[in-house]
């Protein structure tokens, strides 16, 4: 509801309307794609024995956080106004980037809950992670500076034991826009297997769910 909102309130929120989408579809499992922060409200919801989601599709996610979250929590701490003001992020921000820090820059929240990945995970039925490359990104190694979407580098997209596709990178595959890329549509489509509700040909298909 809020894109600067802590991926906590996000866990807090899915449970309600998860319920909400059962009693409307009578579907006891949903399968959801999470963008980004919501990856990670997802996984924290989930890790807390959250349940009702079906297939988990990430896309975006900063699973080992961001240096870019590492510099705007050090803005906000330090009261940059400039800098708040340039990245249009103030101290409401805090929660959501205290989550979203770099891991290489110590992050004790993210590396909690990717310590638990591997055992909680098998509480979904399938999970995948998409990115996008093909950008200069900042990140927390020597260099400063690696392949990403322009906010998330590559490198902190994967999970142990999760497949991870990280398209090439075109000029709609940049953070903010990726949801409404072509691309990332085909592996939804594919990954939450999708299918025509009327066939071309007439013939009878299963309908899946959406």
């Amino acid at each position: 509801r809020d894109r600067s909102q802590s991926p906590e309130v996000t866990a807090e929120q899915l449970g309600p309307a998860l319920r909400q989408i059962e009693q409307v579809t009578g579907q006891s499992k949903v399968d959801v794609a999470a963008h980004s922060l919501g990856g990670l409200g997802a996984r924290i919801y989930t890790t807390r024995g959250g349940q009702g989601i079906g297939r988990l599709m990430m896309v975006g996610t900063p699973n080992s956080g961001l240096r870019a979250a590492t510099l705007a929590e050090w803005a906000v701490t330090e009261g940059v106004g400039w800098a708040m003001l340039l990245g249009n992020f103030g101290p409401q921000a805090l929660p959501a980037l205290q989550w979203l820090r770099s891991s290489a820059d110590g992050n004790p929240k993210l590396d909690e809950l990717n310590a638990q990945w591997s055992q909680k995970k098998g509480a979904l039925e399938e999970v995948k992670v998409v990115g996008s490359g093909g950008r200069v990104t900042a990140t927390s190694d020597e260099a400063g500076w690696g392949d990403g979407d322009g906010l998330v580098d590559s490198a902190s997209l994967a999970l142990p034991n999760t497949p991870l596709t990280v398209l090439p990178g075109t000029w709609t595959q940049g953070h903010i826009s990726l949801m409404n890329d072509r691309q990332v549509f085909r592996e939804m489509r594919d990954f939450f297997k999708w299918t025509p509700a009327n066939p071309p040909d007439g013939s009878s298909s299963p309908g899946a769910r959406r």
